[in-house]
């Protein structure tokens, strides 16, 4: 059956508000089944972590559904993949979250502290990477409903960001909640006598926009009125379209002012961010006095909006102590596009490794319009700084994955030391996908490697890539990772 696709509308929703709520075409019983099967698992086995699809396969026919696996492909594209990692959160009446009841008013308003989920990726906000939140049965606030905060997926914190918009979850069972995976979101305690399930799993783009993916009759930014940080937003949906560079909104909330005024204004009104344990770099978590975030947003594209005359001003930006800071900086340079290839590849070369990275991860940002970069991007591959080494991998698997030499250069850094450089070469590789052919001796090898998401990822290539020598060594190492569900405990014959 054909994948459903998004309206113009959902589409413009989904990048606005950062969720959807869907509903795949599958009766209730099935639902109750999954519940009941999640239900079992976690009685009898706990909770099965990333090997929750092999234990619930009955959770495939929910992404396999048109309406859901229509949204998927609106949003990351016709060939998007679904990531190894995935968790399934089971909350016992009398749950309460890990970090205790939050009664900071500042960190959200429903008992559970706002986060964004941790991750081996530097945020973008290109939507690149989604969750889908699946609920199995009725879900009511006072059964530790997940809640979340619409429209805060581009905020690296919530100083400035108004909490009034936080919502617990509460649906009705077999709904699908669709989120940009940087949304700000709170596990909140069970108060109720039922169990509740929720499973998160989690999807990324393969490919960059050519077109829209979703069902498309007008191109025209139009979301209505009252649309907080437009110029952001329609640079978005220009980007889903396949228009990269230039299109931002404009208008009288611009904030004015020479362009050193304005990089000053974004550095002071920058809120730093979260603290993140999988990034190489951890951001601050301390707060500007009278940083305003949303003014920092509409900052960043203002500069943005300036294009080509902003780029020396904004490349002696990244050189800020603060990563927090510089971040802002790269988004504005990966929107400016082709103009800004020049200054930034000469960063590449700086001394200081946070401007190189901040450089690796604005051209990786743009896409194809960076190929200009690519001989430095690969030679970035060897920076000793491994957060360099790693935005230059996922540089070469979005600019132009068709370059030639850029496999060859991929697979040498599958032996790298640092796991979470390899993690990005292995994506990279998938990425390339037939053009990655050479490298199958090396992805071959990353099936033993230590970490299970370079293992993962290197599945995922070797499948892309599809040739007779690739098949033979994915079916070699499936074979041997086959696993019964019913064969546990004393049940071994």
């Amino acid at each position: 059956m054909a994948r459903k696709l998004l309206t113009d509308e959902e589409m413009q929703r989904f990048i606005n508000e950062g969720f959807l709520m869907l509903r795949p075409g599958l009766p209730s019983e099935f639902h109750q089944q999954v519940f009941a099967q999640i239900d079992s698992v976690y009685e009898n086995e706990g909770n099965p972590g990333n090997n929750l699809l092999p234990r619930v396969p009955l959770l495939q026919q929910v992404f396999d559904d048109p309406r859901i696996s229509g949204a998927l492909e609106s949003v990351l594209g016709a060939d998007y993949f679904l990531y190894p990692h995935r968790h399934c959160h089971f909350r016992q009446p009398g749950f309460v979250p890990r970090n205790g009841v939050n009664t900071d008013p500042r960190k959200g308003r429903f008992g559970g502290t706002l986060h964004k989920d941790d991750m081996s990726h530097r945020r973008r906000h290109r939507t690149r990477w989604v969750m889908c939140l699946y609920y199995p049965q009725d879900t009511t606030a006072d059964m530790g409903a997940t809640t979340i905060l619409p429209g805060s997926h581009y905020y690296t914190s919530l100083a400035g960001v108004d909490l009034g918009g936080e919502f617990p979850i509460c649906v009705e069972a077999g709904t699908i909640v669709l989120t940009n995976y940087d949304m700000w979101h709170a596990a909140t305690p069970n108060t109720s006598s039922r169990k509740r399930a929720m499973v998160a799993f989690l999807f990324t783009r393969m490919s960059e926009p050519q077109g829209p993916s979703w069902d498309c009759g007008n191109r025209e930014w139009n979301p209505g009125p009252g649309v907080a940080h437009p110029e952001l937003k329609k640079h978005l949906w220009d980007w889903h379209c396949g228009r990269s560079g230039g299109g931002f909104a404009g208008g009288d909330n611009l904030p004015r002012g020479s362009i050193d005024e304005l990089v000053a204004s974004a550095a002071s009104n920058s809120a730093l961010g979260e603290t993140n344990r999988a990034m190489w770099t951890p951001v601050e978590e301390t707060r500007q006095e009278g940083a305003s975030e949303p003014l920092w947003l509409d900052t960043i594209y203002a500069l943005a909006a300036i294009g080509k005359p902003a780029v020396p001003a904004l490349i002696d930006a990244l050189a800020n102590p603060s990563e927090g800071i510089r971040r802002g900086f790269t988004y504005a340079l990966s929107a400016i596009g082709e103009p800004a290839v020049p200054a930034l590849t000469r960063a590449l070369e700086h001394g200081d490794p946070g401007v190189r990275a901040g450089a690796a991860e604005a051209l990786a940002d743009m896409g194809k319009a960076a190929a200009a970069a690519l001989p430095q991007l690969s030679a970035s591959l060897q920076d000793p700084a491994d957060e360099v080494a790693g935005c230059a991998a996922d540089a070469l698997g979005l600019v132009d994955p068709g370059a030639e030499g850029i496999p060859r250069a991929l697979a040498g850094t599958l032996g790298h030391s640092a796991e979470k450089v390899r993690m990005r070469a292995a994506m990279a590789l998938a990425r390339l996908g037939r053009r990655a052919e050479e490298a199958t001796p090396e992805l071959s090898a990353a099936l033993g490697d230590d970490n299970r998401y370079v293992r993962g990822k290197a599945v995922h290539a070797l499948f892309k890539i599809g040739t007779d020598e690739a098949r033979d060594a994915l079916f070699r190492h499936l074979f041997t990772h086959r696993w019964d569900n019913l064969t546990y405990g004393l049940h071994t014959h």
